[in-house]
This record gives structure tokens, sequence and C-alpha cells, in this order.
């Protein structure tokens, strides 16, 4: 009997069968997915979206009250300071900081080994550093209220948004990112 049944076996219906536009379909969300995945894992690298960010970087030539006003939100309140400028005094400088976190980590700082006891005892020394970081910018404006520089440091992706040089830590997924 189980040969016979063997026999006018059809073969087995895949229920699962998917036209191949929806197979490319589930594959772009995947990857999709895992891009997302990614980007989020770069939140602590980018402090300022960069959306809101290029509606600023092109702040100089433009009035300073402007730039105050995109600035202001991001950066978590008005200027944190008002003065002249060092290097021109008839400029005025505005600058904002804003808290990035505290960090720490354990420097190695060598071994010591004993022999007293009679077998060998080795002994590993660490010293624990703890620093704050803070993401600072910094807006000069001539007499006129016209944005003539700015500066920006230790903001993430901010400093190659606003181009004041090198980011300042160096970030792996930042430096993949760009």
């Amino acid at each position: 009997m189980t040969s016979m049944m063997n026999e006018r076996s059809e073969p087995p219906v895949e229920l699962s069968v998917q036209p191949a536009a929806v197979r490319v379909l589930r594959s772009a969300a995947t990857k999709h997915a895992l891009v997302a995945a990614l980007l989020s894992s770069l939140v602590g690298c980018t402090s300022i979206p960069s959306q809101e960010l290029s509606s600023v970087k092109n702040a100089q030539g433009k009035d300073v009250n402007e730039a105050i006003a995109k600035l202001a939100p991001l950066m978590g309140g008005p200027p944190d300071w008002v003065q002249p400028n060092s290097k021109n005094p008839a400029n005025t400088d505005y600058g904002w900081t804003r808290y990035k976190g505290t960090f720490s980590e354990n420097k190695y700082m060598g071994s010591t080994d004993d022999r007293s006891a009679g077998y060998l005892q080795i002994t590993d020394h660490y010293q624990q550093q703890t620093w704050r970081e803070y993401c600072s910018v910094n807006v000069t404006a001539d007499s006129k209220d016209i944005v003539v520089d700015y500066k920006v440091e230790n903001c993430g992706f901010m400093d190659a948004f606003f181009g004041s040089g090198e980011l300042k830590k160096n970030c792996g997924l930042c430096k993949l990112a760009e």
C-alpha cells in the first residue's frame, strides 16, 4: 500500500511561493533596516541633525540674528556668552556650549611581580581617567551684525559641516558614515 501511495503522490506544493518582485522588495526592506540600524548607532557621533545644520552652515554674510535663531534651538537656548572679539574688538562673539557627556577609561599603568611567598604573583595596575566633553559653537559678527566667521569644536558631524577643521575625536563610525 505504501508503494502505491508513493507512485501516485503529487509533487509537494510550496505555500510560500513569492513572485520575484516581492522578494526584491523584501530584500530592499531588509537592507534599509540594516542601514537604519547602522545610522541609529551613530547617535553618539551626530550632535545636531544634518538637515537642521545645513540651514545654518551658510550663515556667513547673513544677519547674525538669523543665525542665532537657527542655532539656539539646536544648542539648547540663547548664546551662553556675548562678548567683544579678542582679535577685533569691533566684532562680537556669540558662543554656546552643550554638554555631550562624561567619559572614562582605565589606563594600564604597568604591573609588578612578587616572588616572596614562594610563587609568582603578578599585579596589574590601572588608573581611571574621567573627563567631560562639551560641544562648542562660536559665531562672530561685525559691527553691522553680519556673520563674518564661525568656529565649531568637538561636535562630531557639526565640525565637518561648518568647515572648521578636523573632527576632534576619532570616531570610526562617524568617518565611515562620511
